[in-house]
């Protein structure tokens, strides 16, 4: 990966950081865990979540074991995003919201000890902005894997 990749992963990683934490912020210091706001919608709320544990509210009270694991996570997939001799830019794109993301989480989970959702839909799990940019990354991830192993079988 070259200078200007690296300067562009982190750039996108720490625009996720940045925005997933003062969101966090502003729901941490505007409700109490419990309220949500506002009251009368029918699709979602703004509610102020402490999760202890991982995605959809699995393995709660386990903050220091998923601590561990996406730290490692996220090592693994720096290191082989920083391994790449070439990265086009939707897979530049797509690791950067991942890793941004992670970082979010991460931060909650040391400084915090559980990771604060806010983005509550009425018949799904309640997220935050650095879940949002996970499954945004993976999502393009994927689709760009399935966009060049097309392009690939067109060559053979």
């Amino acid at each position: 990966m070259n200078k200007m990749n690296k300067i562009g992963l982190l750039s996108i990683a720490s625009i996720i950081i940045v925005l997933d934490q003062i969101s966090k912020i502003i729901v941490r210091n505007n409700l109490d865990v419990g309220d949500q706001w506002p009251t009368t919608w029918r699709l979602f709320h703004i509610s102020h979540i402490q999760n202890s544990g991982g995605i959809f509210g699995s393995f709660q009270n386990m903050n220091s074991m998923l601590l561990i694991v996406s730290i490692v996570i996220l090592i693994v997939l720096l290191t082989y995003a920083l391994k790449l001799k070439e990265i086009n830019h939707l897979e530049l794109i797509s690791i950067g919201l991942i890793i941004g993301g992670g970082v979010g989480n991460i931060l909650d989970r040391i400084f915090i000890g559980s990771v604060t959702d806010f983005i509550d839909p009425i018949y799904y799990p309640a997220f935050n902005l650095a879940d949002s940019s996970i499954v945004i990354g993976i999502a393009v991830y994927a689709l760009n894997i399935f966009r060049l192993s097309g392009h690939h079988d067109k060559k053979n």
